[in-house]
């Protein structure tokens, strides 16, 4: 199984709650946390390039959705950080602070 390569990440935020998309990148055995953006509205989308906030050229990530006041959610799967790249991993998010879903749109 191949690694898809990216170079953005969009976030559709069209839950009953505000959401930060962040980042999870490896690093040897482990997984960084990092921050992202700031709060999402309802109904509002946002496109990061996930090198401004450290995920390393070349490195290892997921996606991780911080849910303000409620349950977060992580992305399953796993992408390759390549800077420049023309392609966009796109994800909406939906439910409500304490039962939400994660959707990747392949």
């Amino acid at each position: 199984m191949s690694i898809k390569t990216i170079g953005k990440v969009t976030l559709h935020q069209n839950g009953g709650f505000v959401a930060k998309l962040q980042f999870m990148y490896e690093n040897g055995s482990q997984w960084v946390h990092l921050d992202g953006s700031a709060g999402i509205p309802v109904a509002q989308s946002v496109t990061l390039d996930p090198g401004q906030f450290g995920v390393p050229n070349n490195g290892n990530m997921s996606v991780y959705v911080f849910v303000v006041w409620g349950a977060d959610n992580q992305g399953k799967e796993v992408f390759t950080y390549v800077s420049g790249s023309p392609n966009v991993a796109e994800y909406t998010i939906e439910g409500t602070t304490l039962s939400n879903k994660l959707i990747y749109k392949p």
